[in-house]
């Protein structure tokens, strides 16, 4: 499936205004010969978005983030918790096991046409995470860890 498509029809009117964005996208965007796990070859779209621009998408995503803890919880989340980044692949094999778990078995939530679904979980019993997947492709993961953690240990 075109996915530029998909995303124009979710996202028509925001494209249509910011020509910066519709550049971005079709600069970037090639097709790609990929391999599926069936060992059949398939051309497949792929959007690579350049080096100096990926702090500008955490950013973005960062403040959905926010508001899709607003609507799900009714609280602010930096009133309780920092916010940041980070890849399931860094993290201990014991706890990656229960992030992978928790995705799995997380209730799942959809916005702007099911093009932008997203995740809340507790995997440890203390610190959240939010996994936020951009148009079925794309998966970021978030840990929310509580005010004051750091003070703490020291």
């Amino acid at each position: 499936m075109d996915w530029k498509d998909e995303l124009r029809q979710s996202i028509d009117s925001t494209l249509s205004k910011n020509q910066r964005l519709d550049r971005l996208l079709e600069e970037n965007t090639r097709t790609e010969k990929i391999r599926l796990e069936n060992g059949a070859v398939e051309d497949a779209r792929a959007f690579k978005l350049p080096q100096h621009m990926n702090e500008e998408l955490f950013s973005s995503v960062k403040r959905m983030v926010k508001a899709f803890y607003f609507m799900q919880f009714g609280r602010v989340l930096v009133n309780d918790y920092e916010l940041s980044e980070f890849h399931p692949d860094a993290a201990h094999p014991s706890l990656a096991e229960k992030i992978r778990s928790g995705v799995e078995s997380a209730a799942i939530h959809g916005v702007n046409g099911e093009t932008v679904l997203y995740t809340f979980f507790n995997p440890q019993g203390s610190d959240w995470v939010c996994v936020v997947n951009l148009f079925k492709s794309v998966q970021l993961y978030f840990v929310m860890k509580e005010l004051g953690w750091r003070d703490e240990t020291i």
